[in-house]
């Protein structure tokens, strides 16, 4: 795609790559296209792995815990006579019911990812912490021996700043 003559080209890459900076017509392209892509989706009739449900109220949490709780077993074979049919998803399938943790413990960005996926995503976080880690301790202790202790010491402060930063933008 050839840059707009009509903009700035860090603005353009900006928006190309990053999406950063978008204008009112290409969040709307955007938001209609995605609009188009959920459409397609739903038409596919794909089976739900997971349903989550909110409660305004405790009460409304602990009735439908009540009323929707089976042993794990029924729940997977779908044989329950305790859970009616009207309380069924999709009026055959017992959901396995249980209480939630808070929105703030749940880990969003990995919904959706596959168990190969994810584990690979985390073996290769935990060998660049490693490397990260390891190569700043090798220079933590090159410095101490070249140079002094007064380097070391601001090594170890900046590093004790910058490695949190860097871990958690490669999390």
């Amino acid at each position: 795609m050839v840059p707009d003559p009509d903009k700035p080209l860090w603005k353009w890459l900006l928006q190309k790559y990053f999406g950063f900076l978008l204008e009112l017509p290409e969040l709307h392209n955007a938001l209609k296209s995605a609009q188009l892509t959920i459409a397609d989706e739903r038409l596919k009739g794909f089976s739900a792995t997971r349903v989550f449900c909110t409660f305004e109220t405790e009460f409304s949490q602990r009735q439908c815990l009540t009323y929707l709780s089976c042993g794990y077993i029924a729940s997977v074979f779908d044989r329950s006579a305790k859970v009616p049919s009207e309380h069924r998803f999709r009026v055959q399938n017992i959901l396995t019911v249980k209480e939630s943790s808070e929105p703030s413990a749940m880990n969003w960005m990995s919904m959706g990812v596959g168990g190969c996926k994810l584990f690979w995503q985390r073996t290769l976080t935990f060998l660049l912490s490693v490397i990260l880690i390891v190569s700043g301790a090798l220079l933590v202790t090159l410095l101490n021996k070249r140079v002094g202790f007064t380097w070391s010491s601001i090594a170890i402060s900046l590093f004790n700043v910058i490695l949190p930063i860097i871990l958690k933008a490669i999390r």
